[in-house]
């Protein structure tokens, strides 16, 4: 039996590539459980010179949360008084 609920949340941007980095750094670092199981990215080619290019992305992010039955597994003490 699962403890866990996955909640997916599916992102789509069009960013530079520092930006891009700096977004999966603090997925990749956050306190809680993340993970990323599909990442699509392609380079949308810019005619501008001198500017980044830019890079269209499509992340598939899911959080964990524990469910509700796996916290009433504990022992049901709560504090003894002497």
């Amino acid at each position: 039996v699962d403890i866990f609920y996955q909640i997916p949340v599916d992102v789509s941007m069009r960013t530079e590539m520092r930006k891009l980095k700096d977004f999966i750094y603090k997925i990749e670092n956050s306190a809680k459980f993340l993970t990323v199981p599909r990442f699509r990215m392609r380079v949308i080619k810019n005619n501008i010179q001198f500017e980044p290019e830019v890079i269209e992305v499509r992340i598939e992010a899911a959080g964990y949360i524990l469910r509700p039955e796996a916290n009433s597994t504990s022992s049901g003490i709560e504090g003894k008084s002497s």
